[in-house]
């Protein structure tokens, strides 16, 4: 029996296009609002030879340590929902809504899956991958309130860090910055974590190891997130150190 192995990518990225294995979707994002509830998307196989793709949508929660939680959305509408694209062309695909816009951001995933092509003799007992792409669909609210809090406290070498959406949309922070000051407020080490998104309403709870470099000279930690065009940051005061048991 022939084995396969999904391969699963998530577009994470702002471009305009992105590439997986075998095929490139354009946009990687998808924003419907209530004055635009549709969108097109293009889908364009880069193989040699005609691929079949399923497209699927999932309602899209995530947990406080960033695991995505998927739940049947039958409120959004992809047509087609299986295709087939011949080598090096492309196909457009529509997404529309039935929802109602509220005052909160929705959030969605759509998969776009490669279909195993029909079996032959002399693939039988190879392993083949196939992709699967996820693209973010938010349906947004008349205003967008873009709003944050970060709290954080650190010990025997870690810091907790707790990143609260309090706005009505996503959050994109990228990387938190994690500084260690000594007495005089002058950076001895730094470190570094990744947030993709913090749905809205949601919150993200993060445990970082920080650098031993400096731990023992550090007399306070800063940790700062990206919001918008402005930040937010949680100071947290280590008197003896941060360095680990």
């Amino acid at each position: 029996m022939l084995r396969r192995l999904a391969l699963i990518v998530l577009l994470l990225a702002a471009a305009p296009s992105a590439r997986a294995v075998g095929i490139e979707v354009t946009p990687v994002l998808v924003e419907l609002t209530r004055a635009e509830p549709r969108a097109m998307l293009v889908v364009k196989n880069l193989g040699d030879g005609p691929t079949r793709y399923e497209l699927t949508v999932s309602a899209w929660d995530q947990a406080p340590d960033g695991q995505m939680r998927l739940a049947p959305a039958p409120e959004i509408i992809v047509y087609p929902p299986l295709l087939e694209v011949a080598a090096k062309d492309e196909r457009k695909i529509r997404i529309s809504t039935t929802a109602a816009f509220g005052s909160k951001e929705k959030s969605y995933r759509m998969f776009i899956r490669e279909l195993p092509p029909p079996e032959t003799p002399a693939e039988k007992g190879t392993v083949r991958f196939l992709t699967k792409v996820g693209i973010p669909v938010f349906l947004l609210p008349a205003r967008l309130d873009l709003r944050a809090e970060i709290t954080a406290a650190a010990h025997a070498g870690r810091i907790a860090i707790t990143l609260r959406n309090t706005g009505n949309t996503r959050l994109s922070p990228g990387k938190l910055k994690i500084e260690l000051l000594g007495a005089d407020g002058k950076p001895v080490s730094f470190a570094e974590a990744d947030v993709w998104y913090v749905l809205a309403g949601g919150e993200r709870v993060l445990d970082v190891k920080l650098p031993a470099e400096g731990c023992a000279r550090a007399r306070y930690v800063d940790v700062t997130a990206a919001v918008g065009d402005g930040s937010v940051r949680a100071r947290v005061e280590t008197p003896g150190g941060v360095c680990g048991p």
